[in-house]
């Protein structure tokens, strides 16, 4: 089993860093003073459905990594 872990760890390593869209879109909707500004969510409103959709396809590809790796450590 101890090889089975450290090959997990070692997929889970190469795995490329996410960087999910909806930080960016975040940044660009508030103000100086850190507040939403309306003008900007209204501009980049397409911008932050897209921004979302992705953030919850990461989460759901997330909730199956999370069950697989449970099953591993179960058997």
């Amino acid at each position: 089993m101890a090889l089975e872990t450290q090959a997990l760890i070692s997929v889970l390593r190469k795995l490329p860093e996410v960087r999910l869209k909806l930080i960016e879109v975040a940044w660009q909707v508030v103000g100086e003073d850190g507040a939403l500004d309306i003008d900007k969510l209204g501009s980049l409103s397409m911008d932050l459905k897209d921004a979302v959709r992705e953030a919850h396809g990461y989460v759901d590809s997330t909730k199956v990594a999370i069950c697989a790796l449970k099953n591993i450590a179960r058997s």
